[in-house]
């Protein structure tokens, strides 16, 4: 009997393979389809498809022009909204968001959302599902997969729609880095992460359907710049008796010719970014300081517009003022441009919701600076956070949490499921815009001559990739389990190196969660790493892990992944010395809290601290010297400051002309005690040399307690003494055998010399418990 030879045609051996097969045996079988006037978008999409295909299979499928199709290629995928008309329900519950639906009919593979964008993230969805690549860093190295001579789809039949209609990263530090950039496309982000100004980075955020901002930070000296200082003072912050332009302080609030003239100025900015940019958004932002204007009108009581007076000992007197200002140039640069929105920082005196409501084309960037990352913002630590979210949500619809996750990530800390608790909560009063800071995945070496300063944003991708991943992922929908993330991340990246690369962040997480200690957006690394790793006694475990993870590791891009990490984690323990947690054991002199003066002759009995250190930088003396003497006598702590100047003339803290405790900005001091207590975050308490006193729980100044200080000026030094109570720590019955505490001193000649400096004890960082020093108290 003859053996009969079948040949099969490609289209019918596509179609007899199990399943729908792009690529088998190395040999192609599909085709892309775009529109024939595709959006540039959707034509993108098509190219990234084609792209991460070739990579895994190392096979070419075409892309083509619907007028153009090659009828040998059987498997049709359709890129785009003009071929979803078969799918009306999918694209009904597409409207009015960027998610996307994926569908299959016999070989035809139909990849949509109801705008350009929502198919790019159905097209990255697509090749996450139905292979096992991640882009797990946006360095090349960092986008890993198993290559394979047979692709065949797994799913293809599904939809997504995301929580959060606004989501990102804002690079900062360094705004540019096209892996980055890439990176925040691939993981379905839509805010633009940089600022306008290379053409290159802003056609990457068109290619990628991105929300486009073209400036944000702290910018009220772009809209009032300094010749308009020179032209009108008066529109600006008037501190320490002179005028001051904007960037310095912020601008005159009360003077509505100068929000008039803000506007006309943002108004010739806009139309002139319009020419050459796409602007879907404008960032007006206050400045990164506090001094606010002192003069006679931002002084008065705030007449509300429905006849009211808000005092100006109100908490939120200084955020009302702002807002009634911003809303009249929202009010004038709508009649402009009816589509454009408004985003402005919630951020210091503006996190206070303010008196009145905020138009309708304002968007709220919320800024929760500072708050415990530990826990989540319904936590009784963080109450004051979710007090003020929930109060600007009944002022606001348009509400964005504009978050600080990429600071302090030098250290991997594990911050997902919180943020995932407080996504979800977000989203049930309404908040459904989500962005956070985050640093570029670059090492940049000095250049003076293109101005550039030593960066190393590529230390956090190092050792926080996933986090990044993880919480990017839980932009889009805070509901997915944050734990399968985890593992899902954890597989794809490390591969055979994967059980090893688990149980290391599982160690470092338990370590991190496993006592109450805040940690801040100002976290040290070295200090974390000292306190969570080397204090909890996992050093070595953890060190062996990751050695045996770089020895398991069996891609080369897995490898440097791991011995990025790695390299990392051994520089945190070479340090340890020069980070090493400072203690200060403190005598019980009984007599202390009787008439105690800055200069009383006891102050000789006490502990001594006899150098700071530029705060942060370990291994650098402070130009300024300062002595802290501290005693107890069993009720309560008194703390001395001995700040020595040689230019005691050039003193300078704004003034305080409102009559309520605010922070006291200029040459003042700082002491931070943390009691150690659940529930409570550390205590913060200042003072400066005209004895202007500041006390906070956290970040919330709203928190008082019973405390007392002096302050006195002399020829080339001032003093300040502070005497705490232990019973306004929350030690009722009897004095506490140890605290946790550093010293801080800020010289603050610039409004006077151009001179400023920020030192501590033990160059210990503020907000930061991790990096705080052991305070023993003797008997």
């Amino acid at each position: 009997m003859k053996k009969i030879l079948l040949i099969l045609s490609p289209v019918i051996l596509a179609l007899s393979l199990a399943g729908q097969t792009l690529v088998q045996d190395g040999k192609n079988f599909a085709q892309i389809i775009i529109p024939d006037e595709s959006h540039r978008v959707e034509a993108f999409a098509a190219e990234e498809l084609r792209e991460h295909i070739q990579k895994i299979t190392n096979v070419s499928v075409p892309v083509a022009e619907k007028s153009k199709t090659d009828k040998k290629l059987a498997v049709k995928i359709f890129i785009g909204t003009s071929f979803a008309e078969k799918f009306p329900e999918d694209l009904k519950a597409l409207e009015g968001n960027d998610g996307f639906a994926v569908r299959s009919k016999g070989n035809h593979i139909y990849i949509f959302g109801s705008v350009p964008k929502g198919t790019l993230n159905g097209v990255y969805s697509f090749l996450e599902e139905n292979t096992d690549i991640i882009w797990a860093r946006p360095q090349n190295y960092g986008t890993v997969f198993t290559p394979a001579k047979t692709l065949r789809l797994v799913k293809s039949n599904y939809r997504n729609i995301p929580v959060n209609n606004l989501r990102g990263w804002q690079i900062t530090s360094y705004p540019y880095n096209k892996d980055t950039e890439l990176w925040n496309i691939r993981m379905a982000c839509n805010k633009n992460p940089t600022q306008y100004g290379r053409k290159d980075s802003y056609d990457r955020s068109l290619d990628g359907g991105m929300v486009m901002m073209p400036i944000f930070g702290h910018n009220l000296k772009l809209f009032m710049p300094k010749t308009d200082f020179q032209k009108h003072p008066e529109y600006f912050a008037l501190c320490g008796g002179i005028r001051r332009p904007a960037g310095e302080a912020q601008l005159c609030f009360s003077n509505m010719a100068g929000a008039d003239h803000f506007a006309k100025n943002a108004v010739v900015l806009i139309k002139k970014m319009q020419k050459k940019f796409q602007t879907d958004m404008i960032s007006i932002n206050i400045e990164d300081n506090h001094a606010n204007c002192e003069c006679k009108n931002c002084q008065q009581d705030i007449v509300l517009p429905d006849g009211k007076v808000l005092s100006k000992k109100a908490p939120n007197f200084l955020s009302t003022r702002y807002y009634i200002y911003l809303n009249r140039i929202a009010e004038k640069l709508k009649k402009e441009f009816p589509s454009l929105r408004i985003m402005t920082y919630a951020y210091f005196f503006t996190a206070e919701p303010p008196a009145v409501k905020i138009a309708d084309n304002i968007d709220i960037a919320f800024c929760p600076a500072v708050k415990d990352d530990k826990q989540n913002i319904l936590h009784l630590k963080n109450r004051i956070w979710k007090q003020r979210i929930d109060e600007f949500a009944k002022r606001s619809a348009n509400m964005v949490w504009r978050e600080y996750y990429g600071c302090a990530s030098t250290f991997p800390r594990p911050l997902a499921e919180r943020a995932a608790e407080d996504m979800r909560y977000l989203a049930g009063i309404g908040v459904k815009k989500i962005y956070t800071e985050g640093p570029p995945d670059l090492f940049m070496k000095e250049d003076p001559a293109k101005k550039q300063r030593n960066y190393d944003g590529k230390a956090s991708w190092d050792v926080s990739a996933m986090d990044f991943w993880v919480l990017t992922k839980l932009y889009w929908d805070p509901y997915q389990d944050v734990e399968k993330l985890r593992d899902k991340y954890i597989s794809r990246t490390y591969q055979a190196a994967k059980k090893e690369m688990k149980e290391y962040y599982a160690l470092i997480r338990n370590a991190w969660y496993s006592d109450e200690l805040p940690s801040t957006l100002s976290d040290n690394a070295y200090r974390n790493a000292i306190y969570y790793i080397s204090n909890k006694n996992i050093e070595e475990k953890c060190h062996s892990l990751l050695k045996k993870a770089l020895k398991k590791a069996n891609q080369a891009n897995v490898k440097k992944l791991v011995a990025d990490h790695l390299e990392r984690f051994e520089n945190w323990m070479k340090n340890k010395e020069l980070y090493a947690q400072a203690e200060l054991r403190v005598p019980c002199v009984d007599t202390a809290g009787k008439n105690l003066t800055v200069d009383s002759p006891l102050w000789d009995k006490g502990a001594l601290i006899s150098e700071f250190k530029v705060m942060n930088r370990p291994a650098v003396a402070s130009k300024y010297p300062t002595k802290v003497k501290v005693m107890h006598d069993g009720k309560a702590l008194h703390i001395l400051f001995i700040c020595t100047d040689d230019r005691i003339k050039n003193l300078y803290s704004p003034a305080n002309l409102r009559g309520t405790e605010v922070f006291p900005d200029g040459d003042h001091v700082e002491l931070f005690l943390d009691s150690g207590k659940a529930k409570e975050l550390y205590c913060h308490f200042a003072v400066n040399f005209r004895n202007e006193k500041y006390d906070a729980k956290g970040y919330n100044g709203k928190w008082n307690t019973s405390w007392k200080s002096q302050a006195k000026v002399m020829e080339n030094e001032y003093r300040i003494l502070f005497s705490i109570p232990f019973a306004s720590l929350g030690f009722k019955e009897k004095a506490p055998k140890a605290l946790k505490g550093m010293f801080f001193r800020t010289f603050h000649h610039d409004k006077k010399d151009g001179k400023k400096e920020s030192s501590s004890w033990g160059a210990m960082v503020v907000h930061q418990p991790a990096g705080f020093g052991n305070i023993i108290l003797e008997k």
